[in-house]
């Protein structure tokens, strides 16, 4: 895999980004939503620090195709989970404008 393709692959991962914040306006009341922004924030840095150490550990352990392949699953299955559960409609905050 050549790297420009592995950086259009970032760029595709990084779009995630403004969705989990649209989502967070949506579903978290305005009192609340300085904290859940920061609690966001929080778990992605933890897990850019927490991540490449378990990655490595890991990789020593196992194949990394495994690696790989067991993130991926994971990953599907989240968005089929997300895809077929939906966001309960009751949960949405209405904004008042």
């Amino acid at each position: 895999m050549s790297f420009s393709w592995k950086r259009n692959l970032v760029v595709l991962w990084i779009g995630v980004y403004p969705a989990i914040n649209a989502l967070i306006v949506k579903v978290i009341e305005p009192d609340f939503r300085g904290r859940a922004f920061g609690l966001n924030q929080s778990a992605i840095q933890f897990a850019n620090m927490l991540g490449p150490i378990l990655g490595g550990f890991l990789g020593g352990i196992l194949p990394i195709r495994v690696i790989f392949i067991v993130n991926g699953a994971a990953l599907l299955l989240t968005a089929l989970y997300v895809k077929y559960k939906g966001l309960d409609e009751t949960a949405v905050h209405q904004s008042t404008r």
